[in-house]
């Protein structure tokens, strides 16, 4: 008799509980496709946050991207630059859209010469749409300076 009220206990607790579940809110722009949306969570105090790590890599090239103002992303990109010289680096972003906040090297080469992955961290600052464009130059040349240079460009559209 004791396990058929704990038993009931137990449901209406878990009845409870998934009542107060929160609703994940995917968002979505129905008028471009190339547009790519970031799963957020329900609107809190005005921010968003991400449900999981957002990269972007060489797949979004040329593409354009959504991103919630105060939200993190990052860019990675392969890097020969300790066996080639060549590295990648930003030619224009708009800082007061979103700021460049560092980046790294992940990773190892698997054999002398292979690429490792370079990311680059960044914060959507207000609202707008600015254009990220990286270079992949050799070290000692500015990236404003005209080369045989790969480019990165990715349209950041922050809501």
């Amino acid at each position: 008799m004791a396990y058929k009220h704990i038993f009931l206990w137990l449901s209406i607790v878990l009845l409870l509980g998934a009542c107060k579940a929160k609703k994940v809110v995917q968002g979505n722009n129905t008028n471009n496709e190339n547009i790519i949306s970031i799963e957020t969570n329900e609107k809190k105090d005005s921010v968003y946050t991400p449900l999981k790590p957002v990269v972007f890599n060489e797949i979004q090239n040329g593409k354009t991207v959504q991103v919630q103002v105060n939200q993190k992303f990052s860019v990675q990109l392969p890097s020969n630059t300790g066996s080639t010289g060549y590295t990648w680096a930003i030619s224009h972003l708009d800082n007061d859209i979103c700021t460049h906040l560092s980046s790294n090297f992940e990773g190892a080469p698997t054999m002398i010469g292979a690429p490792i992955k370079h990311l680059w961290h960044f914060k959507a600052i207000k609202t707008g749409t600015t254009n990220l464009i990286m270079q992949y130059t050799p070290a000692n040349n500015p990236p404003n300076m005209p080369a045989d240079v790969r480019v990165y460009q990715l349209t950041i559209n922050v809501q």
